[in-house]
């Protein structure tokens, strides 16, 4: 049984990895994937100590708790395989004790959820950034410029004729 498995049966108040614990370099989530399309879920990614076992602090609309074994390589994979509403995430790897306290913990990886896939906080600005224009947007760039000439255009004939008509007018 997992230290925090022992502190959730003995119904400890478990530690909080956004306000308590201490960063280890030792400690990580490296990524966040996305898994088969049928599944809609992501698999979370990273390293710690061989043999530990990893709990996961998932903060999103109801935040998650969930665990995992590190292999003997010092690497770990956790497979969720629930969707994540759409919005800003965060996600701590976190050991545990039996009583709930934080031992270590990573730094937080944030990441965005856009209609159920699972991108980084870069990915997430890249996409939302610059947009290709689209063909019939193009078009209608280029007919609101030719109408403003048009209204130039007409507007200058307009005032010459007027300057002319009152030329004559004088004679």
């Amino acid at each position: 049984m997992a230290p925090i498995d022992k502190a959730v049966l003995g119904n400890k108040i478990l530690s909080q990895p956004k306000v308590e614990g201490q960063v280890t370099k030792n400690l990580s989530v490296d990524n966040i994937v996305n898994t088969e399309e049928k599944t809609k879920g992501y698999a979370f990614r990273g390293k710690a100590e061989p043999g530990s076992v990893v709990t996961l602090y998932i903060y999103s609309d109801m935040p998650l708790l969930v665990t995992t074994q590190v292999d003997e390589f010092g690497n770990w994979e956790y497979e969720l395989s629930e969707s994540l509403i759409d919005g800003e995430h965060e996600v701590y790897a976190v050991v545990n004790d039996n009583t709930g306290n934080i031992v270590n913990k990573s730094n937080p990886l944030n990441f965005f959820v856009k209609e159920a896939r699972a991108m980084s906080v870069k990915d997430f600005v890249a996409t939302t950034g610059a947009q290709p224009i689209s063909s019939s947007e193009s078009f209608t760039t280029y007919f609101l410029i030719i109408a403003l000439l048009v209204i130039v255009i007409g507007i200058v004939f307009f005032i010459i004729f007027y300057k002319i008509n009152k030329n004559k007018q004088k004679l």
